[in-house]
């Protein structure tokens, strides 16, 4: 019986390849991509919002997840996955992307939220750990001075937080307990950025944002309920009016009372 070699490697894509090495590389491809979906690791998931499929499996630290693409389909480093109603930032990926591309994501656990220069609020799902353990030593035979407690963010690189710098700062505390955490008489934690790293985490422009804070004083300034620290200009004016000057309700009747609220002259 004769074969037609030629049909076989048409049908499994791999009939323009130029080598006997990269004819293989499209058979596992192929491979790959027929049974991609099939595998138990394929799951459903969100890239920066963008509905997609990965392979995902487990890695030794349980914040820390394998993942990998199909082939030709690709992600980058700093991207958002949302897998298991958790966000999960990719931290470290490998540059052959012969098959298809492959890396390790992150658990977030915690949210930044700030203004931009244009009062735009911000939210960025994030990774911190505690940086102090990073700081303490001996330096040149003499004890060297650490703050009380340093943290190290990641959260993605995009054109809003590149803009992210030293002094800027930042509310981080126990979001669910908030009303418990001001009925004691205290107030939510507070961080300022004493380092700002966009190179160790860059790959080809994509990346992600490593910020280095110290805890500092909380301000008048910051607003807990949106946990946005310097949500209030210092210059800015509010004022609130209502429909009527003196209010004067008899028992049995009811009342509507119309409030409208203004900051630094417009309606918000």
């Amino acid at each position: 019986m004769n074969h037609d070699l030629n049909y076989y490697r048409k049908i499994q894509g791999v009939n323009d390849a130029s080598t006997a090495k990269e004819a293989e590389l499209r058979l596992i491809q192929s491979e790959l991509l027929r049974d991609f979906e099939n595998t138990l690791d394929c799951e459903d998931v969100k890239v920066n919002g963008v509905d997609t499929k990965l392979l995902i499996t487990k890695a030794t630290d349980l914040t820390i997840k394998n993942v990998s693409t199909k082939p030709n389909a690709t992600i980058d480093l700093g991207d958002i996955v949302t897998w298991s109603n958790t966000n999960w930032i990719l931290d470290t990926i490998d540059a052959d992307t012969r098959i298809n591309t492959k890396g390790k994501i992150r658990r977030c656990n915690t949210t930044l939220r700030w203004r931009d220069e244009k009062g735009t609020a911000h939210s960025y799902p994030a990774f911190c750990e505690d940086a102090t353990k990073y700081s303490e030593g001996v330096s040149g035979g003499k004890m060297m001075e650490v703050p009380d407690f340093q943290i190290k963010a990641k959260i993605r690189l995009d054109a809003n937080s590149a803009k992210l710098n030293r002094n800027k700062r930042f509310l981080l505390d126990a979001e669910l307990y908030l009303p418990q955490i001001e009925a004691s008489g205290n107030h939510v934690s507070a961080f300022k950025v004493t380092r700002r790293n966009v190179i160790t985490g860059n790959q080809a422009g994509h990346g992600y944002v490593e910020l280095t804070m110290v805890e500092c004083a909380y301000s008048d300034r910051d607003n807990p309920n949106l946990m946005i620290a310097d949500y209030y200009d210092a210059e800015d004016e509010y004022e609130i009016a209502t429909n009527v000057d003196e209010i004067v309700v008899a028992k049995g009747t009811q009342f509507t009372l119309v409030a409208t609220a203004t900051k630094n002259g417009a309606a918000i």
